[in-house]
This record gives structure tokens, C-alpha cells and sequence, in this order.
């Protein structure tokens, strides 16, 4: 029996206006003798990749006049490998393995930087030296969809999802089909969303991959939170604490995105605040810091615990006045200016509002600019017209309607059980906290 043939890869994503192998965005992207550094060793790496595998080698030339192959030192060693790889005059297999992970480190480097089209370059040579790794396939698909190429993104997330199947690489298979479920969303498609998070919630737990099946559960939670179904929302976030296991990485972003479905959408800003607050031992990397703090002052000012929001209004200010970067201040004010106006502190909600509006010009985040200006259009008129406060202030709305916690056990158990999860396990060390609750299921 002869053995099935993989996949076919889809056709090569545009890095630029120019086409997949235009490589002037390294240039843009990263810019002097690093960005000509890479360009030019991508271009020796295509060349490679682009002859027949049994005719690969000696295709690497030395670097052109003003090139420095050593301009970004964090990856010296990836390309030196690199440069090494496709001079050989007798490549083999291990070769072109070794020449698609340099590619990928490459990528995943430029991806951190926010060199997307940079990134997108390398992860296809990466697919192309070694198109077996479902890996690379994923991050081309990934890659694609941040680059608003939708259709591409879709056939290659369709495709590491056939890969890895057939290779057996469950890990990716799940990523697969959480990352076309997310493309499902982003398009407005939720049935098709909700069954493909489903898919990848039935293949981690098949697989006893612990951190995508909670993976999966968070994102089910959100939606359904987003679309207003309590009730499979606060079931889907418990189930997520259980497959995380308590002290794990994706418990406080869980909990902070608990807390702001149930204050923004449902007004329950006890339970929101108590989250909040006991987020802070836990989170200290700026700016998720000061948005908690921030979160923090504007969910207890509308529950009405004054101390608490004075306090997390200070420390918010503080934070901002220490901080080397404006990152996240602009939304951070918009959320102090929420808080001071629960309290019908005034001069404070118009305070943070303008000092938020300038920041947010200056940076040009317009989803905040535009809520500032809302809120500063509203605060300045000669008479603060009750409805038009309502408009930017919806806490304001909430409070007024006094609308009873929404099915508070669930909520109340919810908030308590996130809380005990961000603590640091210290029994079982070292094992992983993912697998906390392994045993026994």
C-alpha cells in the first residue's frame, strides 16, 4: 500500500505591493545594516530553496559592499548557520531541515519586533526549505491574517491543519483550528467560530494537551460573553481555570477579561472590582499594571468602595509618572475619567479625559481619541445634559437602574475561583502548574 502523498501548500503570500518575493520590507521593517543584512542572505536563501532538492548548494555569495552579515547580533549565530547551510556544495536532507529552522528563528524574531512582513518572508523560505513542519506552516497562516490577507491566511491555516494531521503533530493541529476559528470571528462568522474553537477544545483534550484545551475554553468563554450567553460563559471560564491549573500564565488575562465583560456588559462592578484587585500581587510588566490599576479605580468607584478607587487612582497616576513609555496611559485616563464620573467627581472625570485625549492624539490611537472626545464634548457642555453623560458614561446608566447581580452564584463562584488560580502552586514543584489537575482525570 503506497503511502499518501502530503498536502499541497498553497501559493505564496504578498509581502509587499511588489509580490512574495519583493524583499524591500525587510529594509522598511528593519531598517540599516541589519535590514540590508537579512535581505540579502533571504535572497541567497530563496535562490536555495527555489532549486530542485537534488541540486541545492554553493548558492550563498559573500555579502555585498556595506553589508554586514553580523548587523543584528541577536541573530549571529542563525546566520552564520545560514550562510554556512546553503554554501554547501552537497546539501542532504538534515541540510534543508536545518535551513527551514534558521528560517523560522529568523521569522520569530522579526515577529517580535512587529516586523510582520518580514516575518511572513522568512516563515515561507522556512516552508519552503522544509515543508514537512506543520509549525511553519501555522506561522505562515498566522502571519498572513495579521497582514490582513485573509484568504491566504484561511488556505494556509487549512492546510497546517491537514499537515499536522497527517503528521501526527497534535500541538499545531490544535493551534490550526483555533487560529482558523479566530479568522472565523474576525470575519463575523461566530456559528462557524464557536464550532471551530469546539474542534480544537475536542482535539487538546484528546491529546491531553492541558494549556490549548484551556486555550480553547478562554476563547469560547469571551464569545460567549460577547454574544450574551451567561450562562455557557461562566461555564466555559471555570472549565478553563480547571485545564490551567492554578498559577498558570493565562490565569490573570483570563480574569482580567472576566472582570471587563462582567463590569462592561453586565454592571456587576463588585465582582469586577474584587477581580481586579486581586490581580494586583500578580501582575506587575507595564502597562498591564496600570491597566489594572486603572480597571480597578473605575469598577469600585461605580460599586461604590471610595477608598479603594482613591487609592487605585494614585497608584494609577503614579504609575504613569514613573513609566518610560506612554503605552496604554491613553486608555488607562479614559478608564480613571469612568470611575470619577460613578463618583460625580467632575473635575477629575474631565482631568483624566483631556490629559487622555492628548496622549491618544499623540500616539494616534483613534478608538481612544475618539471616546475622550465623547467624554470631553460631554463634561464642557454649559449644561451636562443627564442622557448625554449616559451616551460616554454607561456606568452611569447601570447605577441608575440599580440592575441586580446577574446570576450571582455563578458569578460570585467564577470571581473566587479565578482569584485562588492566581496563586503560585507550592506543593508538587516542579511540576508544570498546566498539569496541576492531571491526576485523577
Amino acid at each position: 500500500m503506497s503511502t499518501p502523498r502530503l498536502p499541497v501548500p498553497p501559493g505564496p503570500v504578498p509581502v509587499s505591493r511588489m509580490g512574495a518575493e519583493d524583499y524591500t520590507v525587510i529594509l522598511d521593517e528593519i531598517g540599516g545594516g541589519g535590514g540590508a543584512a537579512l535581505r540579502h542572505l533571504l535572497e541567497s536563501v530563496s535562490q536555495w530553496v527555489a532549486r530542485p532538492a537534488g541540486s541545492r548548494g554553493g548558492v550563498y555569495h559573500p555579502a555585498a559592499e556595506g553589508v554586514d552579515p553580523g548587523a543584528v547580533p541577536e541573530l549571529l549565530l542563525s546566520v552564520e548557520a545560514l550562510q554556512r547551510l546553503v554554501a554547501e556544495a552537497t546539501p542532504d536532507a538534515d541540510t534543508s531541515e536545518a535551513v527551514g529552522l534558521g528560517c523560522y528563528t529568523v521569522a520569530e524574531w522579526a515577529e517580535e519586533r512587529g516586523a510582520i512582513g518580514t516575518a511572513l518572508a522568512w516563515a515561507q523560505a522556512a516552508i519552503e526549505a522544509w515543508p514537512q513542519q506543520p509549525h511553519y506552516a501555522y506561522l505562515v497562516g498566522r502571519l498572513a491574517r495579521k497582514r490582513a490577507e485573509y484568504e491566504m491566511a484561511e488556505a494556509w491555516l487549512r492546510y497546517a491543519m491537514r499537515l499536522a494531521r497527517r503528521r501526527m503533530v497534535w500541538e499545531v493541529y490544535a493551534l490550526a483550528l483555533a487560529g482558523f476559528a479566530n479568522l472565523k470571528r474576525q470575519k463575523g462568522n461566530i456559528p462557524a467560530a464557536m464550532r471551530y474553537h469546539r474542534l480544537s477544545l475536542k482535539a487538546a483534550r484528546k491529546f491531553g494537551l492541558r494549556t490549548f484545551e484551556g486555550d480553547a475554553l478562554y476563547d469560547l468563554a469571551v464569545m460567549c460573553f460577547e454574544v450574551g450567553d451567561a450562562k455557557h460563559a461562566f461555564s466555559y471560564a471555570r472549565q478553563a481555570v480547571d485545564a490551567y491549573g492554578p498559577g498558570h500564565s493565562r490565569i490573570p488575562p483570563l480574569a482580567i477579561d472576566i472582570g471587563l465583560f462582567l463590569m462592561y456588559q453586565y454592571g456587576q462592578f463588585e465582582f469586577a472590582a474584587y477581580i481586579f484587585q486581586s490581580l494586583l500581587p500578580y501582575v506587575w510588566e507595564m502597562p498591564n499594571r496600570l491597566l489594572v490599576s486603572a480597571n480597578l479605580a473605575r469598577a469600585a468607584a461605580a460599586a461604590g468602595w471610595e477608598e479603594v478607587f482613591e487609592k487605585a487612582w494614585l497608584d494609577a497616576w503614579l504609575l504613569m509618572g514613573t513609566s518610560s513609555s506612554a503605552e496604554g496611559h491613553a486608555s488607562a485616563l479614559v478608564q480613571l475619567s469612568h470611575g470619577a464620573a460613578s463618583l460625580n467627581s467632575w473635575e477629575r472625570a474631565s482631568m483624566a479625559a483631556e490629559r487622555g485625549l492628548r496622549i491618544a492624539a499623540d500616539r494616534r490611537e483613534g478608538k481612544v481619541l475618539v471616546m475622550a472626545e465623547g467624554m470631553l464634548q460631554a463634561l464642557r457642555g454649559e449644561m451636562m445634559a443627564d442622557q448625554q453623560l449616559r451616551a460616554v458614561f454607561p456606568d452611569l446608566e447601570f447605577l441608575e437602574a440599580a440592575v441586580p447581580p446577574l446570576t450571582p452564584p455563578e458569578a460570585e463562584m467564577l470571581a473566587g475561583e479565578l482569584v485562588r488560580a492566581m496563586k503560585i502552586r507550592r506543593d508538587g514543584a516542579p511540576e508544570s502548574p498546566a498539569r496541576a489537575f492531571m491526576s485523577g482525570r
